[in-house]
């Protein structure tokens, strides 16, 4: 069964906006970031799901709900473990639609820095509520579709399968996926966590530079030492 979160956004102030907008006092952006985030506020719904599924080890074949993950990658970090939490995270339409309706490209820039600063407020909040939930509220680490090219992000559909499919995910947050895979609202997130036997981030093995949600170094040694840990 999936839990819903329904972020409330009236725990977020303007200052929260400024913040994450970087906007100086005295200057056009804090108008801007005000008008904005005035407009969103009003409207704005962020929400997450997740669930708990089992992990079906078949051998070297892992599934999970009768359907077969085939990532290497995938497999290595769940090795040995029962238990896995997808998710998938959003700003939500409401805050999308205010993004979609802004024309002035300044109102565009900090519509769509909001939308993210949405996303992260409720994913923090997923998050804890999982860690404290699952794992004595130790922090998880996670995986995520797209990513990397180990578990591309084709992988969104076996994903969404997890939390009852894409009509599901459609009827609880309002979350779809395009044609090539991408979700809409574009500023949503999605993922695997799991109750990991090291300390597993996608950054480590991602060689990508100016990164700005970047968690962690390159580590150009990584992808082997997780590609050889726990074979079965």
């Amino acid at each position: 069964m999936n839990t819903l979160i329904e972020f409330d956004v009236s725990t977020l102030s303007l200052a929260d906006a400024f913040t994450a907008c970087r906007a100086e006092p005295g200057t056009e952006n804090v108008e801007v970031t005000t008008e904005v985030w005035e407009r969103m506020a009003a409207v704005a719904r962020p929400k997450a799901l997740y669930t708990a599924v089992d992990l079906d080890w078949r051998g070297e074949q892992l599934f999970i709900n009768r359907r077969e993950f085939d990532s290497v990658l995938l497999k290595r970090n769940l090795a040995g473990l029962s238990t896995a939490y997808p998710f998938v995270a959003t700003c939500g339409i409401e805050a999308d639609a205010v993004l979609q309706a802004c024309t002035d490209p300044l109102e565009q820039f900090y519509a769509d820095t909001l939308c993210r600063f949405l996303l992260m407020a409720v994913s923090l909040a997923m998050s804890a509520e999982i860690f404290q939930k699952f794992n004595g509220s130790k922090p998880m680490p996670q995986m995520n579709p797209g990513s990397l090219p180990e578990w591309p992000l084709t992988a969104q559909a076996d994903l969404f399968a997890l939390l009852g499919g894409q009509d599901t995910v459609i009827k609880q947050i309002d979350v779809k996926l395009s044609e090539s895979f991408l979700m809409i609202p574009v500023k949503s997130r999605s993922g695997l966590y799991f109750p990991g036997k090291h300390d597993y981030t996608n950054c480590m093995m991602c060689d990508k530079k100016d990164c700005p949600n970047r968690q962690a170094e390159y580590d150009p040694t990584a992808r082997d030492e997780i590609m050889e840990m726990d074979k079965m």
